[in-house]
């Protein structure tokens, strides 16, 4: 059995980049890196199906199949994760799901875990349900600058350091499948692309959260209540911004209390993270 610990990832904001080849078509953008990690433990079975638990709770999930048929078309795999994150919300989950499976399978049939995130990387791009989380989820690092598409060994990331007093809160808005956003690729791409240029210009953490801000404002992912919502926080917070379903929110260690219980107190179920410098990691029992 092999253990895995993958961070979850929230862009905020991105280009597509669509090549002939599926390991080359990805993203380019600018995200956040947070915990909690993702917990995932691959082990091979005797049985008819693959198993598949998140929190316990049997389920069906294509992209983890597709991951194991890379692998193992004909032999079947226990996969447990535990998450304090959904699927379909915009954490990276699926990605980190994906990767965990791949290296974890890699890990027991003695392959390589580079080759394991190429493959990872593909069937989220061929299943629409993510572009460029496998690669900074893969090698961590803060706030995380995707500079080339693609998986790790062929895409490019640069890290950014934040400082340590800045903490993250999320708020889950909802479900969204990652495809239906995928379907204003040319909104995304004229936004993303002159926020990116911004960005490169002056990359530091509080200009990261302004434009993505800005990149989520255009293409109306802020809901109205959201909006009112912060408006009366704006003199806690650094900056905030959704990507897909879920609010992200930055501020200073002391008025990490007064905004979450603030947002708290009209409804929101808050979520506390912390920038996450390192990337997957694993450990292996009994092989």
């Amino acid at each position: 059995m092999v253990k895995i610990s993958v961070p979850i990832h929230v862009t905020g904001f991105w280009i597509i980049r669509r090549d002939s080849d599926v390991i080359r078509t990805g993203s380019v953008g600018v995200g956040i890196v947070l915990n909690p990690r993702i917990e995932i433990s691959v082990k091979m079975c005797r049985g008819i199906t693959n198993q598949i638990y998140i929190n316990d709770r049997l389920v069906r999930l294509k992209i983890i199949d597709d991951v194991i048929k890379e692998f193992s078309p004909n032999e079947r795999v226990i996969i447990k994760v535990n998450s304090k994150v959904d699927l379909g919300v915009g954490y990276g989950a699926s990605g980190a799901l994906c990767l965990g499976t791949a290296v974890g399978l890699a890990l027991i049939k003695g392959m390589s875990i580079l080759k394991a995130s190429h493959i990872a990387h593909k069937v989220e791009v061929e299943n629409m349900t993510g572009l460029g989380d496998v690669v900074a989820e893969y090698y961590g690092g803060k706030l995380v600058v995707r500079e080339k598409p693609g998986p790790p060994g062929i895409g490019r990331v640069r890290k950014i350091d934040v400082p340590d007093d800045i903490k993250i809160l999320t708020v889950p808005l909802g479900y969204e499948e990652t495809c239906k956003i995928l379907k204003y690729e040319n909104e995304i791409n004229r936004y993303g692309e002159l926020a990116f240029t911004k960005f490169i210009r002056d990359p530091n953490f509080v200009n990261f959260l302004k434009l993505a801000y800005e990149f989520s404002k255009k293409l109306n992912f802020i809901p109205s209540d959201v909006e009112q919502i912060m408006s009366r926080l704006k003199d806690l917070v650094l900056g905030y911004y959704v990507k897909k379903k879920v609010l992200v929110i930055a501020c200073r260690v002391e008025n990490l209390k007064r905004v979450s219980n603030y947002l708290n107190s009209n409804g929101y179920e808050v979520l506390i993270h912390e920038l996450e410098s390192s990337g997957i990691r694993f450990r292996r029992y009994g092989l």
